[in-house]
């Protein structure tokens, strides 16, 4: 029999249990006769003994009900032994307790938690072993080990702590699927997860493969929510959860939530629709902070990065809502995201996949038809422009002009029916491949497919003298003198390749770059150039706001303003 520890003022009397962390003892306090339990701990680094110090030493201040008492550490033989509360009825490993007392013993621990995250405490190793009863029945939570760290028992992980994909130890959210978890054992009297690998755990949850037998169905919804794979679809906070358990119901607040996220969805919707970029981000920033789980919300912010050529942002939350519900409709905005970062195969599954569901969106064929065409795909890209051109409602300039760039690439030059077009896309190819003096070399670099413009759907209805903006050839917006530009594209490069803006250098490309010029959605295209910058960031395309600075091949700058009212 292993020899109990001769601690100084304590009767050591039995071993109550043990594990990785070290032992637990029964003791007697010599002067007051007081029954104790020391936990001894294995691990003799100074450092750690002394976070658990500080960690317990909070704990103990907090005071509360149902958290076990911690009464002082004892150093000796250089080992830490805390001394701390008896509870005389054990822990819950073993299912004691009938329905009601499980309910309220775990509504207990949750508010007791609540006051802990409070204070930045984060158990984060909850579990029936981890909760014991006191002799009044009273629910204590001990065993604080693991608080704010990595370390815990994997059948009572969440999936995004198995699959390494958080971000906080101190995330409340982990708390609240452990006491759930804990509940559903102590009620049903098994873990569906014991013995299971971590991605056999995950795939148990994908599989919902969670069962729960004679348990009432408002505490299933209220358990189930509290487990849900996706800690966004959690209770937020474990006084949520306790909350629920008492109400005896998912609070009705949370419809009205949605309701709220999806009228604050429908509103950027709008704006992005409207033009209205400021006022839409400004809504999009305040929607991910109060609607960070709602997938409406995730959906209307994603499309309005994507619109605003925001890849980074439009991928992270377009992915993100997906992964609470694989179910929602955004294959078309992952399949631009896919396209813009140059994934073709990616984007045209994704897209093909959005058109079988959707098979009227213009917007999505003509994406489609830019997949093939930059992917060489020609004959595919007129194939598909003459089939929806053939079709009345479908006759979109975007169409027309994007089947003219195929074919120019297919060397057919000749496109007399074009010649009256007003649109200004066509109008700039016309020119391209009759100049003169040519911006682009026949058998090398810079090719024509760099100097050939796409048209976005969102371009569809351009037109020269539809908007304006000025030029000032100083750097500083302010100084200078200021040119009108009406032109719907303004072409810039090297004097005496028709550009519109000249600059008399061969360190400027012959067609360096050119700006889109549409009313409240003006782009800056570069050109397979030298280098286009915009507001000192390196570009291939973005959109222009109000006042910018754009840089040609790092040596000459010019100013672009929106409204020269806005200069005072």
């Amino acid at each position: 029999m292993a020899q109990l520890p001769n601690l100084p003022g304590y009767a050591t009397i039995s071993k109550l249990g043990g594990g990785g962390f070290g032992n637990v003892y029964l003791a007697k306090e010599n002067v007051s006769g007081r029954l104790v339990a020391i936990k001894s701990l294995k691990n003799d680094d100074p450092d750690v003994q002394q976070e658990l110090i500080d960690e317990i030493q909070l704990i103990a201040k907090l005071d509360q009900p149902n958290v076990v008492n911690y009464y002082h550490p004892i150093i000796h033989d250089n080992k830490i032994h805390f001394v701390m509360e008896y509870c005389e009825r054990g822990d819950l490993y073993k299912g004691k307790g009938t329905q009601q007392e499980i309910i309220r013993w775990i509504t207990d621990c949750s508010y007791a938690l609540s006051k802990l995250h409070d204070e930045g405490v984060f158990h984060n190793d909850l579990k029936p072993g981890n909760i014991l009863i006191s002799n009044n029945g009273i629910a204590k939570i001990s065993d604080f080990g693991c608080a704010n760290l990595y370390r815990g028992t994997i059948a009572f992980m969440p999936p995004e702590f198995l699959a390494g994909e958080f971000t906080t130890l101190q995330d409340p959210r982990r708390d609240v699927y452990a006491l759930g978890l804990t509940l559903l054992e102590l009620l049903c009297g098994t873990n569906p997860f014991y013995d299971l690998e971590r991605e056999q755990i995950i795939e148990k949850h994908l599989a919902g493969d969670i069962w729960m037998a004679d348990t009432p169905e408002w505490l299933q919804e209220v358990i189930l929510k509290s487990m849900h794979r996706i800690p966004e679809l959690r209770f937020q906070s474990t006084l949520e959860f306790a909350e629920a358990l008492e109400a005896k119901s998912i609070p009705s607040i949370l419809n009205k939530r949605k309701l709220l996220a999806g009228a604050l969805a429908k509103k950027i919707d709008n704006l992005s629709r409207q033009k209205k970029w400021a006022k839409a981000r400004s809504v999009v920033d305040a929607g991910l902070i109060e609607y960070a789980d709602d997938v409406s919300v995730l959906r209307a912010s994603g499309a309005f990065f994507l619109k605003r050529n925001d890849l980074a942002n439009a991928y992270s939350t377009l992915s993100k809502a997906v992964k609470i519900n694989p179910r929602v409709d955004i294959q078309k905005e992952l399949g631009l995201c896919q396209l813009e970062l140059g994934n073709h195969t990616k984007a045209i599954s994704l897209i093909n996949d959005h058109l079988s569901r959707s098979g009227l969106d213009l917007e999505a064929y003509n994406a489609l038809i830019r997949c093939y065409y930059e992917t060489g795909r020609y004959e595919y890209a007129i194939d598909l422009a003459n089939e929806l051109l053939s079709t009345k409602s479908m006759k979109l300039d975007c169409l027309v002009n994007n089947k003219m760039i195929c074919e120019i690439m297919r060397e057919k030059c000749s496109f007399d029916h074009l010649l009256r077009s007003p649109n200004p896309f066509i109008q700039y190819h016309l020119k391209l491949i009759s100049e003169d003096k040519e911006t682009f070399s026949r058998n090398g670099k810079p090719s024509l497919k760099s100097k050939l413009l796409f048209q976005e759907y969102r371009f569809d209805r351009l037109r020269d003298g539809a908007n304006s903006f000025w030029i000032s050839k100083s750097a500083e917006s302010t100084t200078g003198h200021l040119s009108e530009i009406s032109k719907a594209i303004y072409r810039i490069g090297r004097l005496d390749y028709e550009n519109d803006l000249e600059f008399p250098t061969n360190k400027v490309s012959r067609r360096h770059a050119v700006i889109i010029n549409q009313r409240n959605d003006v782009w800056l295209y570069d050109l397979g150039s030298t280098g286009t910058q915009l507001n000192r960031k390196q570009i291939s395309k973005s959109p222009i706001m109000d006042r910018s600075s754009i840089t040609i091949n790092k040596d000459f700058s010019f100013s672009y303003i929106s409204d020269p009212t806005k200069l005072l």
